[in-house]
């Protein structure tokens, strides 16, 4: 297979689409697969435009909304992973993956798929100390302290990808480079020596002197996993390393890529697997499919999810084998816990072209260009998402973080089609107003083997400024109060109200299935 990876897109799909084709009039050969490594910019319209943090200056609109509307079909597939300037509001709705637009797949928060037998893993955002081990408590409308934590990766993400089996992964994504990855500049490449970096970014050389260059989580992925190729963006420059795993004889080649301009390095060509097949208009034959490993690790770690600002305990192993810890803290799945969620999918992981429009698309001609003072949106549900918690059974992050903060969240395009087939997930209305509020009751605390980290800051000067004002502040640790509805579920095949006919639309009724960790009390 011959796969294209991009570094920063910034919503420029016609440029990189173009340049491939180029390329492809150069070399004679086909491109089956593009993936780009963040900054993707899937932004649809206004809205969307005001949930990114980007100074106000650079605020353009990008050729996005173009295929997401049908307007234009990308021509490969692509797949993508989220950065640090990102439409957040529309990558909350798919958290554990799914499709942006037709032929566009959104990999999650964090994600694995199987693409014609190659396999295919990645972390979206950047890493930022303050934030690592916080819940996902983030929701639209975003103030300037949410609209920039948002994209911070955490740390039940990297414990997810953490269970993965180690040298199973052709291709490792993540939009920030791996902490120490400089130390490994590839000499024998042309863009691998440590000095032409500096030549290029020598604001570099302060980060690197205090160890915060790059993101330690990434650095213990890439350890831990040992993937054959990692590919980063978010510097702006292109780097190439390689990296020895002794213990097993193999290494990981890692390149960096530039941001999508004329002229510079963002694009990167990669043979992996084997030949692809091609249908009559001469577009690849590729089969996409869920990692049956990922599926199982999401669904074992489910009640770890956390989606308020207090941080996430995950277990930790024992120092030794004498330690009594009866607490499961290793997740790889067992072959019989991936046999129980392969039955879930009844044996068919391929994932499904189900792509629906959420949200209205941008309008030259109608919205006009002036992107000042921009309306941001309310948190929206997809049915994507929707489908994919309730087969697997887990939950929606968005969901519950809109339950946290007090938000209520909207079920587009739900059809009575729609409402049959999520019969079990109790649609109700938001004028239901539940009569009690549980209590939300963390785990007590254990002590998590993870080292105390440095901040590391964003490449974005402003960014940075923005996010050191406005932290915010710690809540109590204690029992932290989220709403719930808990009134009686209406019946399943009453009409959900349309929007013309009730201005406050209908919701999925929130099923916790990690329950244990939540006791219902009189208010």
């Amino acid at each position: 297979m011959h796969i294209c990876i991009e570094g920063c897109a910034h919503g420029d799909l016609d440029m990189i689409y173009e340049e491939i084709k180029v390329y492809e009039e150069q070399t004679q050969k086909k491109v089956d697969l593009l993936i780009c490594c963040g900054d993707f910019q899937a932004t649809r319209n206004k809205e969307d435009l005001a949930c990114m943090a980007v100074p106000k200056k650079y605020l353009e609109m990008g050729g996005f909304y173009k295929y997401y509307t049908g307007k234009q079909v990308a021509p490969i597939l692509t797949i993508f992973i989220g950065g640090n300037h990102e439409a957040s509001n529309h990558l909350q709705e798919l958290s554990y993956g799914g499709w942006c637009a037709p032929n566009i797949y959104y990999l999650g928060n964090a994600g694995v798929l199987n693409i014609n037998g190659v396999k295919i893993a990645g972390v979206s955002g950047i890493y930022r100390n303050y934030n690592y081990r916080k819940g996902h408590f983030e929701c639209p409308p975003y103030d300037d302290s949410t609209m920039r934590s948002v994209y911070a990766i955490r740390n039940l993400e990297v414990f997810r990808l953490l269970q993965l089996k180690p040298l199973t992964i052709d291709i490792m994504l993540s939009h920030d480079w791996p902490q120490k990855i400089w130390e490994h500049g590839d000499r024998t490449k042309r863009f691998g020596f440590i000095e032409g970096l500096l030549k290029k970014k020598p604001d570099f050389k302060a980060d690197m002197d205090n160890g915060k260059l790059g993101s330690p989580p990434c650095w213990e992925l890439l350890t831990k996993l040992k993937p054959k190729y990692w590919y980063s963006a978010h510097m702006h420059c292109r780097f190439e390393a390689k990296v020895f795993h002794e213990e097993e004889d193999a290494t990981t080649d890692f390149v960096a890529l530039d941001k999508c301009i004329l002229g510079r390095h963002f694009l990167e060509f990669v043979d992996i697997g084997e030949a692809v097949e091609r249908n009559e208009d001469g577009s690849a034959k590729l089969t996409m499919e869920h990692d049956p490993e990922w599926l199982t690790i999401l669904s074992l770690t489910n009640k770890f999810l956390n989606c308020t600002t207090s941080d996430t305990k995950l277990p930790y192993a024992p120092s030794n084998q004498s330690c009594d810890n009866e607490q499961r803290w290793n997740f790889s799945p067992t072959e019989e816990e991936v046999q129980a969620v392969l039955k879930k999918f009844n044996n068919d992981l391929t994932v499904k072209h189900n792509f629906k429009q959420t949200a209205n698309g941008y309008d030259p001609e109608w919205d006009g260009e002036n992107f000042h003072n921009l309306k941001m949106p309310k948190p929206s549900l997809n049915i994507q998402t929707m489908e994919f918690c309730e087969k697997l059974g887990i939950d929606d992050p968005l969901l519950i973080a809109s339950n946290f903060n007090n938000v209520k969240v909207h079920v587009p395009n739900y059809t009575k089609s729609d409402q049959e087939a999520f019969k079990d997930c109790n649609i109700v209305s938001d004028k239901q107003v539940p009569t009690k509020k549980p209590q939300l009751s963390l785990p007590k605390p254990i002590n998590n083997d993870e080292i105390d980290l440095d901040d590391l800051d964003d490449d974005d000067a402003e960014d940075n400024e923005a996010s050191k004002s406005t932290k915010s502040p710690e809540l109590k640790e204690e029992k932290i109060e989220v709403k719930s509805e808990l009134e009686e579920p209406t019946k399943v095949d009453e009409e959900v109200k349309t929007e013309e006919q009730d201005p406050q639309p209908a919701t999925k009724k929130f099923k916790r299935r990690n329950q244990e960790i939540y006791t219902a009390t009189d208010e």
